[in-house]
């Protein structure tokens, strides 16, 4: 049997060697992409106030991360902790209270009524479906607190490790040190436009909108906002899904005081809106509104949920980085 003594056979069996666990590594870990990309974005944001930590306050790289890392997980965490709890409650609510689907039957009968269709609600069914989406949710939530741990590990080592991860993304990228310098600048504005920019909007529209149906007086108020927040990601709809959708309905069942509350809350939330966009979009710049439609719905696709964040950020840099390779190598 012939031996390995050449070089050239060597270099391609060890390539191979380290492809195939490369690709395996790659498949294996992408259950866990989320943790990958978060901790990536949260760590572009941060980096700032951890410099300042370094530079002015004088703190170790060790210290000034666990600070920063410390301070993201209150600001992160806590919200979504009192957002768990409450949805927790509402599937409790809706799973046991033979009554909790009665505001659902009252809108089907009444568009029923208004449009001349028939009316049919099955609660059992739909209380049946909930309960089991519920029950088939519970390792969906066990892979999202696996990569919860995991962002905030990795966030801390992007953190603790910037110089060296600056030094790699230099020597990997297949692009002039000029433009692997536009490539980290573009990098940090892209994250500035998803997260400040329409982070920031989204949230407000999201408090506006529970705070005008508390006091309207319209159920659910925490439940519609936080549906606000995540459609207000999305360009051209936004929250005005959920208003718009409420002064239809109680047109439909006659409430003209609630329609009316309605109206000068979507007009309120629409001027707000605009405002606060001209004034973060000159500090921060925004994203084209394909690339924010285009890419949530490819990235609620593969990412779920996150995906409304994560797909437009990595659809940006896909055309960045094609318009990248158009200059330098075409």
């Amino acid at each position: 049997m012939k031996k390995w003594n050449q070089p050239r056979e060597k270099k391609a069996a060890a390539f191979v060697m380290v492809l195939l666990l490369v690709l395996f590594l790659a498949y294996a870990s992408l259950p866990f992409i989320q943790g990958f990309f978060g901790a990536l974005i949260l760590a572009t944001f941060f980096f700032p106030f951890f410099q300042r930590l370094q530079q002015q306050n004088h703190f170790s790289a060790f210290h000034a991360a666990l600070l920063v890392v410390a301070a993201s997980i209150l600001i992160i965490l806590i919200p979504l902790a009192i957002l768990g709890n409450f949805l927790y409650g509402e599937v409790i609510q809706l799973t046991t209270n033979p009554n909790a689907l009665a505001d659902y039957a009252e809108i089907v009968r009444a568009v029923s009524d208004f449009t001349g269709t028939p009316y049919r609600l099955d609660t059992d069914h739909i209380r049946e479906t909930i309960q089991q989406q519920f029950v088939t949710s519970i390792p969906m939530l066990t892979d999202a607190l696996i990569n919860l741990a995991l962002l905030f590990v990795l966030f801390y080592y992007f953190l603790v490790r910037s110089k060296d991860i600056h030094h790699v993304i230099f020597s990997v990228t297949p692009f002039s040190k000029k433009n692997t310098e536009r490539l980290i600048v573009e990098f940090k504005k892209v994250t500035d436009a998803t997260f400040v920019a329409t982070g920031i909007l989204a949230l407000v529209m999201g408090v506006m909108l529970a705070a005008g149906f508390l006091f309207l007086g319209i159920p659910y108020a925490v439940l519609f906002g936080v549906l606000g927040f995540a459609l207000s990601f999305l360009p051209i709809l936004g929250a005005g899904l959920i208003w718009g959708g409420g002064i239809i309905y109680y047109y439909i069942i006659g409430d003209l005081g609630k329609v009316v509350g309605l109206v000068i809350l979507g007009i309120a939330m629409t001027v707000v809106e605009t405002v606060a966009k001209i004034f973060i979009q000159k500090k921060v710049g925004e994203l084209h509104p394909l690339i924010s439609f285009g890419g949530a719905f490819i990235g609620i696709s593969f990412f779920g949920p996150l995906g409304i964040i994560l797909g437009p950020f990595l659809f940006s840099f896909l055309l960045l980085f094609v318009k990248m390779f158009i200059e330098e190598y075409l």
